[in-house]
């Protein structure tokens, strides 16, 4: 069996190529609404378990499973998931490969700044004023550590997050008020971006490095084009055992392991 840790579309891309060559497949995701949208692309042919896991789930999940290798589709800031799934494969001897869409080159930009940790966003936002309109393109796993700190400053952050009611009700937790949540799933064009931007009145756009794929280059284009200042968190850095950008490599990977297991690598992809 390939368990897919699945957390972005490309990973729904990836799995659907190893149905297509009739791999066996389980995939993994963490919330409700990425649990929907695999049912629902793939209409009971695949099987999909929902839940964050730590290491120890993770060791429980592949002797229930009989795994025998793992193919780490996670998002690119999940760190903390891949360093457990890196720890199991050399632990249980299972094959793990990493698949992630190609990182964005940062443009050239006077008002970017990049960060390696979202704690930095504040240092960036010292100077700007009361009530500065704030969007944040982050993920809702980041807005406990930005909104917070934002509203304390006085500033008004603006979220954009999936449109999952429980998310929609964190965000109330939190203190923001209806018009500062935009609910919706994307992807978003520069065009949708641009006018998001100009209705919200943002100043700044928060983000990540999340690729082409991600919809990076769209936000990014769209705040630069409008003078808005940008903050970009950058990827974390992580050695991975094996990794690759390709469907196609990713494919031939899990089709011989799903022959034959084989040990445990610590470089290469085969």
């Amino acid at each position: 069996m390939i368990w897919v840790v699945a957390g972005t579309k490309d990973a729904r891309l990836l799995i659907e190529a190893l149905l297509e060559k009739k791999l066996p497949v389980i995939a993994s995701v963490v919330t409700e609404y990425g649990e929907q949208i695999l049912r629902e692309q793939f209409s009971g042919a695949l099987h999909v378990q929902r839940g964050a896991m730590d290491l120890l789930s993770m060791e429980t999940f592949v002797q229930n499973h009989n795994v025998n290798a793992v193919i780490d589709a996670s998002h690119p800031y999940a760190r903390v998931a891949s360093e457990n799934l890196i720890e199991l494969s050399c632990k249980r001897g299972i094959p793990y490969l990493r698949y992630e869409r190609p990182e964005s080159a940062l443009p050239a930009y006077e008002k970017l700044t990049s960060i390696s940790d979202w704690s930095q966003t504040l240092l960036t936002l010292q100077e700007a004023p009361t009530g500065s309109r704030v969007f944040l393109a982050t993920g809702s796993r980041a807005l406990p550590k930005l909104v917070p700190i934002l509203l304390d400053k006085g500033l008004y952050p603006i979220v954009r997050i999936l449109p999952d009611p429980q998310e929609i009700q964190r965000c109330l937790d939190l203190g923001l008020t209806p018009n500062q949540i935009i609910a919706m799933q994307g992807p978003f064009s520069y065009e949708l971006n641009r006018a998001m931007f100009l209705q919200t009145g943002a100043q700044w756009l928060v983000t990540k490095e999340s690729g082409t794929v991600g919809g990076a280059d769209e936000k990014m284009s769209a705040a630069m084009e409008l003078g808005m200042g940008l903050i970009v968190l950058t990827r974390p850095a992580l050695e991975y055992p094996a990794l690759t950008q390709d469907v196609s490599t990713a494919v031939g990977w899990a089709a011989v392991r799903s022959v034959v297991p084989l040990a445990c690598q610590t470089s290469g992809l085969f």
